[in-house]
């Protein structure tokens, strides 16, 4: 699981669930390609009026799903 969120007011802004974070970190940041799930235009639109993001990852081990 993992979410992206406002470090000035702590607003949660997206909340994911995934098995490959570090692709789907690559997905939602634009650095690979994908058809969709790309959060590159909002983060992008969130910069132009904030200089930082909140990232925060909660792992799992795969023996509890």
């Amino acid at each position: 699981m993992y979410a992206y969120w406002d470090r000035e007011t702590h607003e949660l802004l997206y909340l994911g669930l995934a098995s490959d974070l570090p692709g789907r970190f690559a997905q939602h940041n634009g650095l690979v390609k994908h058809s969709g799930g790309n959060k590159t235009k909002e983060i992008n639109a969130y910069f132009t009026d904030h200089e930082h993001l909140g990232f925060t990852v909660l792992l799992q081990g795969k023996a509890i799903e």
